[in-house]
């Protein structure tokens, strides 16, 4: 993974996600200060609409902690398992061999199965020093697995509205503003998506060329 790309400031982001990034990035240099805090103090688990940069925030955030890629367990959801979780007691009984903190960066979290919430539910519940679980879902906070709930720091994050998403495209792509606010409207929050159709936008002016 090319972490030289990572954004390491609130700055990368826009609307209530660069309000969130604001607020968390300071609590990295707290964590390694004192990474025997509460657990509640490293357990986060963000929630809201695709698009808006959770999964990007989650994992500029992963990358500040962990100081180094292998100190970091990446995957989704789907893919993790009660056996995974096991696992995690044993990677997690002292500090990383590798940078500072253990890592647990969980896309879709949403998506794990049944056992796996029972397992993680346990793992959570003693989270241990020198670890830190971030989660990301585009469902509901009430719409989580049971299991789930109380377990997290829980960060709402919103659409972003298609007037950031306008000026942020025309930064970032120097398109015109009308074009970039069509695409802004037509994306409905989802800056990813709105990102996509700017290089096609791009592409098809320059195969018009």
């Amino acid at each position: 993974m090319n972490t030289t790309a990572i954004p390491t400031s609130a700055d990368a982001w826009v609307g209530k996600t660069n309000r969130i990034a604001a607020t968390l990035f300071p609590k990295v240099q707290r964590i390694h200060n004192n990474p025997h805090l509460d657990r509640l103090d490293r357990s986060w688990l963000f929630v809201g609409p695709p698009g808006v940069g959770k999964s990007s925030l989650a994992e500029a955030l992963a990358h500040q902690l962990a100081g180094h890629p292998l100190a970091i367990d990446h995957r989704n959801g789907r893919s993790t398992g009660v056996d995974d979780v096991k696992a995690w007691y044993i990677a997690t009984r002292g500090r990383p061999l590798f940078g500072q903190v253990h890592v647990f960066l969980i896309d879709e979290l949403d998506s794990a199965s049944i056992p796996a919430c029972d397992e993680l539910r346990t793992f959570l519940d003693k989270l241990p020093p020198y670890t830190v679980f971030i989660g990301t879902s585009n469902k509901k906070y009430h719409e989580l697995p049971e299991q789930l709930h109380s377990r997290f720091q829980v960060w709402y994050f919103d659409s972003i509205p298609a007037t950031l998403i306008t000026d942020l495209l025309v930064r970032s792509y120097g398109i015109a503003h009308e074009i970039a606010r069509a695409i802004a409207i037509g994306v409905d929050g989802n800056v990813r998506a709105a990102f996509a159709d700017a290089k096609t936008h791009l592409d098809t002016m320059e195969v018009a060329a």
